[in-house]
């Protein structure tokens, strides 16, 4: 293998790997397993695969469309106007956009949605950005060997980062999906026990799903476009909207590094929020006691904290193996009594706010002090 070989593999994967090592640096709760990340990533590296021979077929028929003859390439000139507004308008929001993001997002929501892994808020940006590396990596490849060392270290600072924020925006609506639906499912629980009115709504978690994948497909379909596009004031734009993504992503990663926390806890809060008379029965669940039973004043109680229920899970962990959403014991007895000296089962502790406000009103804070702590990775 010659110098300049091996010099365009590594143009071609350093800004993946890059960007890669990042993203797993910030994700500080209960880090992934590097299998399920690996599998991630090679998954992005197979979805080029598909990618291509959809976004093939869809261009002879754009193309057929256009000029009435099957083509697989677009014409090598447009008069302007109208025509070749609207053919690059069809040709990067639906052939290139929704086609790449589309089979990054379906391996992406196979592979994970269902995972035990998939227990924080900042998880699924983790899986997103994965695999959208994995393509992004795999067609860097392509490029590179095709149009040499100019085009690495342009897609270095443009493509590459753009399918990492793209993944980063999908992987923001899929995080917020899997806890609205999970906040979705004690609800349903709460509901089917008559702990809440029959009449209740469920939480909606289906639009956020939709905008895991609608959202990254407009955002990148700006892109191409603006790319595409064969004028000075799509140079400018195309300029402009690469800096609103890297303020924007690598903001919005910070953010919600910052807040993150396990979806049990999360989702506990929503559902508290919408129903606080509910507080005393899930009190009694062992996904969230250890929650009620840790003092949360701003000055340390004279008592001891409650230890965790025997067996389960490590503090601050949800239960692991339980059902969906445990029930109570008969007689509704407690998983684990209160410390001496606290308020009687299913109580505040003295001096806690009132169940109606388990957690800050702007939202749960898992780093606020005396409050519950999670393993900081």
């Amino acid at each position: 293998m010659s110098v300049s070989t091996i010099l365009l593999i590594v143009l071609a994967l350093l800004p993946a790997a890059g960007l890669l090592f990042y993203i797993y640096k910030m994700d500080r709760v209960d880090k992934e397993p590097k299998g399920l990340l690996t599998g991630l990533f090679f998954i992005g590296v197979g979805s080029v695969i598909p990618a291509m021979i959809l976004e093939m077929l869809l261009h002879s028929c754009l193309n057929a469309l256009f000029f009435g003859v099957f083509s697989s390439d677009e014409p090598t000139y447009f008069s302007g106007g109208v025509t070749q507004f609207f053919y690059y308008l069809l040709y990067s929001f639906v052939i290139i956009a929704l086609i790449e993001e589309g089979c990054k997002w379906l391996f992406a929501f196979l592979l994970t949605h269902k995972s035990k892994s998939f227990n924080c808020l900042f998880d699924g940006v983790v899986y997103t950005v994965f695999v959208s590396l994995g393509f992004a990596a795999a067609e860097n490849i392509l490029y590179v060997f095709q149009y040499g060392i100019g085009n690495a270290i342009a897609r270095m600072l443009t493509a590459v980062p753009g399918h990492c924020f793209f993944g980063v925006i999908m992987g923001y609506f899929y995080s917020k999906w899997h806890l609205t639906h999970q906040a979705g499912q004690l609800e349903s629980h709460l509901r089917m026990n008559r702990i809440i009115p029959a009449g209740a709504s469920n939480f909606r978690s289906g639009g956020l799903l939709v905008l895991s994948i609608i959202a990254p497909t407009l955002a990148h379909g700006f892109y191409d476009f603006c790319a595409l596009m064969d004028h000075w004031i799509y140079i400018i734009l195309f300029l402009l909207f690469m800096g609103f993504l890297y303020f924007l992503c690598f903001r919005g990663v910070s953010k919600l590094r910052k807040i993150d926390a396990h979806n049990s806890y999360l989702s506990m809060a929503m559902v508290l929020k919408k129903h606080p008379q509910a507080a005393a029965y899930v009190s009694t669940m062992p996904e969230y006691s250890i929650y009620f039973y840790q003092p949360a004043v701003q000055q340390p109680m004279p008592v001891q904290p409650a230890q965790p229920v025997q067996g389960s899970a490590p503090y601050g962990q949800p239960v692991q193996g339980s059902a969906p959403y445990a029930q109570p014991v008969q007689g509704n007895q407690p998983y684990a009594r209160p410390v001496q000296g606290n308020a009687p089962y299913g109580q505040p502790v003295q001096g806690n706010p009132p169940y109606e406000h388990p957690v800050q009103q702007q939202g749960y804070d898992p780093n606020r002090p005396n409050g519950p702590k999670f393993p900081d990775n």
